[in-house]
């Protein structure tokens, strides 16, 4: 009777460590080595070849807090198939405003004054991810662009969809070897032309030239 009652026992304890467990890995924060709510909003195989073309993800549930502004100067071109840029080429500074950064559900917010708009700020899909001082800020971003028209040609309208990354290691004073990818990957067909604007997947690769982008304060 006791041994019956002790295997009783036994498979009631095993039965509750395996329930536990399995509940544990359903509601685990992390696929991939990704936050969950970066891999349900950028799938994995985008991820892969953004990191074909040299786009630097930084993994990991426990970004450190980037919550600044930042300069990236110079800015170059470290890869383009857009046809838009030249790798090599030097293009106009960047600066950066990282704020609102939540790692518990792994958001941030980022402003840019830059003219192409990396980090598109009328978003609200902005992630973060990252461990000890590297992190990689993603964000999701669907747009469109209206033709004006003319009496000739009606206007029409063109809607796209991109992915930003941002990758960087942060330092004392600024962050270490800061890189931004823009990744063009879903566009609408004009339909005067039956043709699309560009042609996607288009991406490009910027990185900051010295290596170390300034940390600045605004007064």
């Amino acid at each position: 009777m006791r041994t019956i009652l002790y295997r009783t026992a036994f498979l009631i304890i095993a039965a509750s460590i395996f329930t536990s467990c399995k509940k544990g890995a359903e509601q685990s924060p992390l696929i991939n080595n990704l936050p969950q709510i970066v891999s349900a909003h950028i799938p994995s195989k985008i991820l892969d070849t953004l990191t074909k073309y040299g786009t630097v993800i930084n993994k990991g549930l426990s970004p450190p807090n980037i919550t600044g502004n930042f300069l990236v100067h110079p800015l170059i071109c470290f890869y383009d198939n857009s046809g838009d840029y030249k790798a090599g080429g030097v293009y106009s500074d960047y600066t950066y405003t990282f704020t609102n950064q939540n790692n518990n559900n792994f958001t941030v917010q980022v402003n840019s004054n830059h003219p192409v708009s990396f980090f598109p700020t009328t978003s609200p899909n902005m992630y973060i991810s990252g461990s000890g001082s590297s992190f990689t800020v993603f964000e999701e971003y669907t747009g469109s662009f209206t033709t004006p028209g003319n009496s000739a040609t009606p206007s029409y309208t063109v809607t796209d969809t991109a992915i930003y990354v941002g990758s960087g290691k942060l330092g004392n004073f600024g962050i270490n070897n800061f890189q931004v990818t823009e990744y063009f990957y879903s566009q609408s067909v004009n339909p005067l032309t039956n043709e699309k604007f560009s042609y996607p997947p288009a991406i490009t690769i910027f990185y900051d030239g010295d290596g170390y982008s300034d940390q600045y304060y605004h007064d």
